[in-house]
């Protein structure tokens, strides 16, 4: 059973991140002149581009800021789903299997078409690459082993035991990684609305707009993620005008900010 904690851990960086992207993706932005919104949240130097094992908030920010989503938990959509490079999920009548329909057009950014082994790969790799209970959600319900890319665009996904909604488990914290991805480096093929430009751990990643990305294009030329541990510091510095959206801090020096730009 997934921990309250690692759901919760889960939920705030996805929290964090979606908050990023609507910034992104705004008229305003809220950036600075030169196109970039400078964002920090708690890291380390124990950060990795693996989101599967990162154990900080901000790895798995980056990644969702890097990663297309392959569908989102979202309550303003009218089937409760924002869909992704997933572009549709029908359901068996016995609720015994769950289809998955790809989404055409969607392509990596070494150029290559992203189908549905890439979809099958992104829902089998936490368990193949031990990733974190959070990211393992979709394992706890499917037969991953199981399941199958019948052509390009469906993946058949038959269930472990009959599932109500199996929505929950494969539109949280699930991100598009192409077909046999193991090593996750600034040059790692990803589809999300922004690239890699510069990583050093504990200390800052720069992320720049995918000119390939497929859909909204984000206004924002840039991003700077920035690692600073302690929440009182993040406060400050979003306080002081050297960042714009500061994660993780408490109600109370959110509420004290002069910088209303952005928290979460």
């Amino acid at each position: 059973m997934l921990s309250t904690r690692g759901r919760r851990a889960g939920g705030l960086a996805a929290g964090a991140a979606a908050a990023l992207l609507v910034t992104g993706c705004s008229a305003s932005g809220g950036a600075s002149a030169d196109g970039t919104l400078r964002a920090a949240f708690s890291g380390g130097t124990a950060e990795t581009l693996n989101y599967f094992r990162g154990p900080t908030a901000l790895d798995y920010v980056r990644a969702r800021l890097v990663h297309a989503p392959l569908c989102e938990l979202d309550p303003a959509s009218p089937d409760g789903v924002s869909y992704g490079v997933v572009e549709s999920i029908e359901v068996a009548d016995d609720l015994s299997e769950y289809t998955l329909r790809v989404r055409d057009g969607v392509r990596f950014t070494d150029g290559s078409e992203l189908t549905s082994k890439d979809v099958l790969y992104s829902l089998r790799a936490p368990v193949e690459l031990d990733g974190l209970p959070f990211t393992l959600l979709a394992a706890r319900g499917f037969d991953l082993d199981a399941a199958s890319a019948p052509d390009a665009s469906t993946v058949v996904l038959p269930t472990l035991s009959p599932i109500a909604d199996g929505r929950e488990l494969v539109c949280q914290s699930m991100l598009a990684i192409k077909d046999g991805t193991k090593e996750f480096t600034p040059d790692t093929p990803s589809s999300g609305p922004f690239t890699i430009a510069a990583f050093e751990p504990g200390r800052t990643t720069l992320l720049e707009r995918n000119p390939g990305y497929y859909g909204t294009a984000p206004s924002l030329e840039s991003i700077e993620l920035l690692s600073i541990p302690d929440g009182t510091a993040r406060a400050n510095a979003l306080r002081q005008g050297q960042i714009d959206f500061a994660g993780g801090i408490a109600p109370a020096q959110a509420r004290t900010s002069a910088r209303p730009t952005g928290s979460r």
